[in-house]
């Protein structure tokens, strides 16, 4: 089964919607700069994690941003 999830990228800031199969271990890995160490913002995991990426992307002069098939983009 394919389903849906939202990325966030620490290292770029991208975020963006990928599908992915239920069951199977996915290799997610950022469209924009290619890191492999990627959250699902959709998780209540990622609210730990939202202060020291946010900390992260301000420290290498980087900015969340959306995809542009996010429906965030340009919003």
């Amino acid at each position: 089964m394919e389903y849906k999830r939202e990325y966030c990228c620490p290292e770029c800031g991208l975020i963006w919607i990928q599908k992915v199969n239920a069951g199977a271990i996915n290799n997610i890995v950022c469209p924009e700069c290619e890191n492999q160490y990627n959250y699902a913002c959709d998780t209540f995991g990622y609210a730990y994690a939202a202060q020291s990426i946010k900390e992260n992307l301000e420290k290498n002069n980087k900015k969340i941003h959306y995809d542009k098939e996010h429906p965030f983009y340009n919003k």
